[in-house]
């Protein structure tokens, strides 16, 4: 008891001193205790991420309008997403998915920005590899944020009643490859390799170090056998424990797990046997070194430590090819890839993409909202006096759009049926810009034309403003019947930002569209372009035509109808600017000398079978009907039968304009 209970300070210091002095010598085990925590501290720290950003995406913009680039560059700035490439079909899309080039494919239907204007709330497809559930939910809670804060950003001033309380878009998701959101889908196949590893380098380590240890390995070196085929005998028989290993490591996962096993067991074992090659040699280097069966359990360790970091640091995009045990097609869906109605405009989404075409200097922000790719004009900076706030020139771009694509499919109809203003106009404004033939007329919403034709021939260069596909396809197609039409352009544009040059234009019009316009930028950008002394006009006409009898009667009572029911069911928030305050709007901006108002008259030969089209032409009429109200309700009905009792005789219309003039001052 004497021997147990006499403790002695001085020997227990000495022991402590000695354990000290052993980890100094040795080296290996010392650098180990230091190294591995640091080692694994580093690799985790940095490869272990839950909350994965860029993760590679596609997209499949068959709108491509300015809600659905909003809607990408939206996606883009939460950080979690990075587009790596524009897609054409959904089989292109389908593959993308299936080979691991991509995480994510956005899929945005056709008539995107018209449904959502109409407040139909279009639905968006978002394809997912959710090969890994947990980095799949984070980027789509993302996506849903991100969309509903773009659009409450853009749907502001006359477009907030285009907000809904259930979000203005409808997101789709389609979870590719493990539908159900399974997570040992995901981590049972890759602890296949982990467990592997760990398991074979340490057995085979210990069956070579144990030749040392047990004093046989010197028998082995004075037999004739080479050391190569003592190695290859030591390591051979261990293979074959690790294919046993992956049988009982499939086995409990598809008892336990319910983890599905698709493919080729065969090329699973083929592709195994070089891979376990690195594994294997990893544990004859250090047999050598340690004497005693306990050194070589460190290093595997330590190789485990460093396979595991990579592997958790392998891109969720290639989880498709490592981990995924099977694809599960996506559900059927009424989006499918159709042709896409607008060209690609603005801002660069991919990396991959030529660069854009230079556009009006506005800010980062506002960027998001490019109509078109116009090539900038210079000096536009040096009068920027003229420039609205960015509020309200960010407003006026997305509200002209938004108005535009109202008439989108209305373009035949609206060509055939609407008036042209009289000619008596074009003597007019020539007279009040001093000169019998302009040298250049910029024509801002011009529609499919009518009011831009109408100067062939009295006129040098002619421009056409349009920011509506459809309708500049009508009025270059109507241009290029008419003799002289070569001088006639139609670019695509807005109000508030024309693309043309400052102070290149002589006369200005714009025919029945000012109302569709937000007043302030309008004028901005029409005193930027025009010259000292140039003269802008708002064209209106009165949209009943006069020729008595009960068809005249039945218009009128469909125009007081379909006003009636717009204020009850709201079918777009488009805002309309009173024509009667254009004039007034006009003295208020301050961007004109002098304004008034002049009465105008024209004569055109209609008939049933227009005034049927022209009421078809009306934006509120068409509204309404897409709203989902029948012909009766909106008394176009009644109108056919009066149109259809008129007949085909040709019929006087009388058309009676107002045309708001204003002048710019001199310089």
């Amino acid at each position: 008891m004497s021997v147990v209970f006499s403790f002695s300070p001085r020997r227990f210091v000495a022991i402590i001193v000695k354990e000290f002095v052993q980890m100094r010598r040795d080296r290996v085990t010392f650098g180990m205790m230091v190294g591995i925590p640091l080692l694994q501290l580093v690799l985790f720290g940095y490869a272990i991420n839950s909350d994965p950003k860029h993760l590679p995406t596609a997209i499949l913009d068959n709108d491509r309008s300015v809600f659905s680039r909003d809607m990408a560059m939206a996606m883009k700035n939460s950080l979690y997403f990075d587009f790596v490439t524009p897609l054409a079909t959904e089989a292109q899309a389908d593959e993308f998915l299936r080979l691991g080039r991509v995480q994510f494919v956005v899929t945005i239907p056709p008539d995107f920005g018209r449904d959502l204007i109409r407040g139909k709330r279009p639905a968006v497809l978002l394809s997912a590899d959710a090969t890994d559930p947990s980095a799949t939910s984070n980027a789509v809670a993302a996506v849903e944020q991100a969309v509903g804060s773009v659009f409450n950003r853009d749907l502001t001033g006359p477009l907030a009643p285009l907000r809904s309380s259930d979000g203005p878009v409808e997101l789709r998701m389609h979870a590719r490859f493990n539908p159900e959101a399974v997570t040992q889908y995901n981590i049972v196949p890759g602890l296949m390799g982990v467990v592997l590893t760990m398991t074979l380098v340490i057995i085979t380590s210990l069956a070579i170090t144990r030749e040392r240890e047990r004093g046989t390995m010197e028998n082995l070196l004075i037999t004739p056998v080479k050391p190569i085929e003592v190695l290859l005998g030591k390591i051979l028989p261990y293979m074959v424990v690790g294919y046993l290993q992956m049988v009982l490591i499939i086995v409990a996962a598809r008892i336990l797990f319910h983890v599905p096993v698709l493919g080729s067991l065969t090329l699973l074992f083929l592709v195994r046997f070089p891979s376990s090659w690195p594994i294997w040699g990893s544990a004859s280097p250090f047999p050598p070194w340690p004497r005693t069966s306990c050194k070589p359990c460190r290093w595997p360790f330590l190789l485990s430590a460093v396979h595991l970091a990579f592997r958790f640091h392998v891109p969720l995009s290639g989880h498709a090819r490592l981990g995924a045990m099977g694809g599960v097609g996506a559900a059927a869906d009424p989006l499918s890839a159709r042709g896409a109605r607008y060209r690609p405009q603005g801002q660069r989404l991919f990396r991959h993409c030529p660069e854009p075409v230079a556009d009006l200097p506005v800010s980062p922000r506002l960027a998001r909202h490019r109509a078109s790719a116009l090539p900038a004009d210079p000096g536009l900076d040096g009068r920027s006096r003229l420039r609205p706030s960015r509020s309200d020139r960010r407003i006026a771009m997305v509200s002209t759009l938004v108005s535009a694509l109202r008439f989108d499919g209305l373009a035949d109809g609206y060509d055939n049926s609407r008036p042209a203003p009289p000619a008596a106009v074009i003597d007019v404004l020539c007279r009040y810009a001093g000169m019998a033939r302009p040298t250049r007329v910029a024509d801002i919403g011009c529609g499919t034309g009518l009011s831009t034709r109408i100067w062939i021939g009295r006129a040098g260069a002619i421009v056409g403003v349009e920011p509506c596909d459809d309708m500049r396809r009508r009025a270059r197609q109507s241009t290029d019947a008419v003799p002289g039409g070569e001088t006639v352009r139609f670019v695509a544009g807005t109000s508030a930002a024309t693309g043309l040059a400052p102070a290149s234009v002589d006369i200005a019009t714009c025919s029945q569209s000012l109302h569709w316009m937000e007043p302030e930028p309008a004028f901005a950008e029409l005193a930027r372009i025009l010259r000292p002394g140039g003269v802008f006009a708002a064209i209106d006409a009165d949209m009943t035509p006069s020729f008595g009898g009960p068809a005249e009667a039945a218009f009128f009572a469909l125009r007081r109808r379909t006003k009636a029911l717009e204020a009850q069911h709201r079918p777009t928030a488009v805002r309309r600017w009173d024509k009667a305050g254009h004039l007034a709007r006009m003295e208020a901006s301050g961007r004109f000398a002098f304004t008034r108002e002049l009465l105008a008259h024209q004569i055109e030969p209609g008939s049933g079978l227009r005034l049927v089209g022209l009421a078809l032409s009306l934006g509120s009429l068409a509204a309404l009907l897409d709203h989902g109200l029948s012909e009766e309700e909106c008394g176009l009905a009644d109108l056919r039968r009066e149109a259809a009792a008129m007949g085909d005789t040709p019929v006087p219309f009388h058309w009676s304009y107002r045309v708001r003039l204003g002048v710019t001052p001199q310089a």
